[in-house]
């Protein structure tokens, strides 16, 4: 019975946290009507992937251009603006701005930057 549950626990974890290093694979992507050179040109343009919070989720455009969700965001993903829901946290006189496990940090570039979670010395 412990090896059934423990076999079952692991299939369990492997398929919920398969969309984490496989989101591609997972993700549904709309044009939008916008042209998938315009979209790839701009990336690589900034030299960077942005994401864009809409309906509750995050969305990227990949390298053709076409819109998919991510399944999560990573330290370091750049953001083109704060789901609307944020609030503003001040830890050691420094602002960061927190919703739904994610810090951010706001960029001179513009935009804002997923950071990990500030501590207080």
């Amino acid at each position: 019975m412990l090896k059934q549950s423990l076999r079952c626990k692991i299939i369990t974890g492997v398929l919920l946290g398969a969309p984490l290093f496989c989101s591609g694979a997972f993700a549904q992507g709309n044009d939008y009507g916008k042209s998938r050179d315009d979209h790839a040109d701009h990336q690589k343009s900034r030299g960077e992937e942005r994401h864009y919070y809409r309906d509750g989720r995050w969305y990227k455009h990949d390298e053709h251009g076409k819109e998919v969700s991510v399944a999560d965001l990573f330290v370091g993903a750049i953001a083109e603006a704060l789901p609307p829901q944020h609030k503003t946290v001040v830890v050691e006189n420094t602002s960061y701005y927190y919703d739904n496990a994610h810090y951010y940090r706001q960029r001179p570039e513009g935009g804002y930057v997923v950071v990990a979670e500030p501590r207080r010395r």
